[in-house]
């Protein structure tokens, strides 16, 4: 319960339920960092880079198109990924 409160702390703007398709596009090009760890399943590296995106999605009738980087991103399942957005603009 904590973590949450702290979570919605960060959130600059209030979230709103939605369900509809969305398409996210690479920006960048290359990121480079430090590897922390490494092992032949993966790899743990930090940089001060970011992983530049755009997002585009229907809301009300209107197609927007949105960028930003990402935030957060955790396999949930094996076939399933979920992917948090950090928008550049606040709307």
């Amino acid at each position: 319960m904590e973590q949450d409160k702290q979570t919605q702390n960060r959130r600059r703007s209030k979230r709103r339920q939605k369900q509809t398709p969305i398409v996210l596009r690479l920006a960048s090009q290359a990121i480079e960092g430090q590897a922390e760890s490494l092992s032949d399943g993966g790899a743990l590296f930090f940089s001060n880079d970011s992983l530049e995106v755009e997002v585009q999605y229907e809301e009300n009738g209107v197609l927007r198109t949105r960028i930003g980087r990402l935030a957060r991103s955790e396999r949930v399942s094996a076939t399933r990924q979920s992917w948090a957005i950090e928008f550049d603009d606040a709307g």
